[in-house]
């Protein structure tokens, strides 16, 4: 009789010393998942923090895009940054003179007006190639922070940023937007450096470079 107390008692034992590890593996489980939870939160308010308010201007960090659109032809006056990586007596700030030309350090003149950044980042790299550098890694920036002008039936004519993908229903939209007058089929651009006007179909969706004019006409 008494041995079989005593394994009652041992067997009572180990059943409740079972439980309890449960209640303190389900305890500590609990208190894990508070901690990653708290955790959580707190990563999500300093992320938060970070995120400028609603309306708040985003510094701009540089003036030169390396985004620009294909479509832009370069031209007199543009300003580039040239990067080549591990060259910093190549790599500066370069700007398209009149005669369409950059001057590059340790190649020369190299024609820029008229090519899209690609191709101008391409034809540096070949004359690069040439006995130059290896394998050059170059990168070719259009400063990006010559304006457009919108003008005429618009609430607030006058300047607006250019920034790469600038079309002409965003132009107008930095311009106030049409005013009651305002034809909104139609557009005319004037392009910088050029004096004749050409008309487009707002369908057309025409590429708007840096200093462009955007003329919106009033209903006839």
């Amino acid at each position: 009789m008494r041995s079989a107390s005593s394994g009652a008692g041992a067997c009572w034992h180990l059943e409740r010393r079972d439980n309890w590890d449960k209640v303190c593996n389900r305890v500590f489980f609990l208190q894990l998942c508070r901690r990653l939870v708290a955790l959580c939160f707190a990563i999500a308010l300093a992320a938060c923090a970070g995120l400028p308010e609603p309306g708040a201007d985003v510094p701009h960090t540089s003036s030169f895009a390396s985004d620009a659109s294909e479509a832009y032809q370069l031209r007199t006056g543009d300003k580039l940054k040239l990067l080549v990586f591990g060259q910093e007596s190549i790599s500066g700030d370069y700007k398209v003179t009149k005669d369409g030309f950059i001057d590059v350090s340790q190649i020369g003149k190299v024609q820029a007006a008229g090519l899209t950044v690609s191709q101008l980042q391409q034809q540096l790299a070949e004359k690069l190639r040439d006995g130059i550098v290896e394998n050059p890694q170059i990168s070719v920036l259009l400063d990006a922070d010559q304006p457009v002008f919108v003008t005429g039936a618009v609430r607030t004519p006058g300047e607006v940023p250019f920034r790469p993908g600038l079309d002409a229903s965003a132009a107008v939209a930095l311009a106030g937007g049409y005013h009651n007058r305002a034809d909104t089929g139609v557009l005319f651009i004037t392009r910088a450096g050029a004096t004749i006007e050409k008309r487009f179909g707002i369908g057309d969706r025409p590429v708007i470079n840096p200093g462009d004019v955007i003329r919106i006409p009033d209903r006839s």
